[in-house]
């Protein structure tokens, strides 16, 4: 389950990813390098404070509410900025909604990583946690992949609550992993003796 969270999570967050720049520049008539300073400023603060508070707040709501507490407010964020596309010619309303969205966003992926290490076993913790890390990677690309046909079918208030649905059933996978079940089933002493014995 965690593997299938990893590799459904980041579709919405990817297809918007990739739609947004377009949106920004070429609807709304936004230069290039203000994007960039955007992304790159406000953006930035807000993701790396979000960061830097994630592990606080991961140890106090635990990995998966953290996890469905910054995807409800994406989830949120997204669908309440795709229906109030009069806004959308304010820059401060626009910048605000990109800042929510890194913040929680960050947020979410602290506690993400947080989660995957708990569920990796010891024993090969390296290897399985990567594959988490590369199943988050590919559900970007698929984002990614899907933006192009999405753009096509849907206009851009649309995308965003679509993407915004997403990511709200997204949340729903969360209460099918059980933090504890690596620790409880394959790092208990009777299980790692048995294993211990078996190989030798």
């Amino acid at each position: 389950m965690g593997g299938i969270f990893a590799l459904l999570c980041s579709i919405p967050v990817g297809i918007l990813a990739a739609v947004a720049p377009v949106l920004y520049v070429q609807e709304l008539g936004w230069k290039s390098e203000f994007y960039a300073q955007i992304t790159g400023g406000p953006g930035m603060i807000s993701g790396l404070a979000a960061a830097i508070v994630g592990g606080w707040v991961v140890d106090r709501l635990g990995a998966r509410m953290t996890i469905a507490v910054g995807y409800a407010v994406i989830a949120i964020n997204y669908v309440v900025f795709g229906l109030l596309t009069d806004l959308w010619e304010l820059k401060t309303f626009v910048i605000i909604s990109m800042c929510i969205h890194m913040a929680f966003f960050s947020l979410a992926t602290v506690a993400k990583f947080s989660l995957f290490m708990r569920i990796s076993w010891t024993r090969i913790a390296g290897t399985q946690f990567t594959g988490y890390m590369a199943f988050l990677n590919a559900s970007t690309a698929i984002g990614y992949a899907l933006a192009g046909p999405m753009d096509a079918w849907l206009t851009y208030p649309q995308l965003y609550i679509a993407c915004g649905i997403g990511v709200a059933l997204v949340i729903a996978v969360l209460p099918l992993i059980d933090p504890t079940q690596t620790q409880r089933e394959l790092n208990a002493p009777d299980a790692l003796a048995q294993e211990n014995a078996t190989i030798s």
